[in-house]
Formats: structure tokens, C-alpha cells, sequence
């Protein structure tokens, strides 16, 4: 069992460097949301999928195992897309703007708390992001 351990070492590392290749544009790309909220979150997780992708292209031993964990990895996004698509049409539909106009209404007539005061300099556009 030592033996089979050993030898995947190799290929533990090499996948390491390949998911450390692939992270590094998938950050890239959140922090340029972070600051240019135009650009899709979507496009981080292509970049960090295709660089790990164009990094496997040559280790054919897994690669029917590799495509089933990325299928399975955006089944879950399949599996959260109703929510997201509800956020944003309660977004465009101005609901947070209510409930927002309500948070400053209340901290504003009731006083504040601890934990009132973090969210006192709420801005509209936190919702639009």
C-alpha cells in the first residue's frame, strides 16, 4: 500500500501545480469583478476550468473521471440557478430597495445597535452588483 501511495505522489504534485495554474485566473478575474461589476462572475470559473483543462490535456489516465467531477461541480450550479434567477428578478424589481428603505426607517426611529450599525451605510447599489 506504501508503494501504490509513493508512486501517486507524481501525479498528486502535478495536479497541484495544474489546480494552482488554474486558480491563479479564476482569482484575477474575482478581484477585476470586485472592482468592475460589469464583468460576470461566470467567466472566473470558465478561466479556472479551461486552464486546468488546457493543463490535463496530456494525462489521459483519468480524464473520463476528471469530466465527471466537472460535470457533477456545475450540476450544483444547474441545481442553484432558480435561486440566482429569483435574487436578480427580485433585484431588477427594486424589492431590496423596500427593504432597505424599512432597515433606515427602523435604525433611523428606533435608534441603533451593534448590530444595526454595520449595515446603517447600506447603498442602493449593493443590491445591483
Amino acid at each position: 500500500m506504501g508503494a501504490a501511495l509513493a508512486s501517486l505522489s507524481n501525479v498528486r504534485r502535478r495536479a497541484q501545480k495544474i489546480g494552482g495554474f488554474a486558480l491563479v485566473p479564476f482569482l484575477a478575474l474575482l478581484i477585476v469583478h470586485g472592482f468592475y461589476d460589469r464583468l460576470p462572475l461566470f467567466w472566473s470559473s470558465i478561466a479556472g476550468f479551461l486552464c486546468a483543462l488546457i493543463g490535463n490535456r496530456g494525462n489521459t489516465q483519468n480524464a473520463g473521471a476528471r469530466l465527471h467531477e466537472a460535470y457533477v461541480e456545475y450540476a450544483e450550479y444547474y441545481f442553484l440557478f432558480p435561486l440566482f434567477l429569483s435574487i436578480t428578478l427580485l433585484t431588477k424589481a427594486n424589492f431590496f430597495d423596500q427593504i432597505q428603505m424599512w432597515l433606515h426607517w427602523g435604525i433611523n426611529s428606533m435608534g441603533k445597535d451593534t448590530c444595526l450599525r454595520a449595515i446603517s451605510g447600506l447603498h442602493v447599489s449593493i443590491g445591483h452588483s
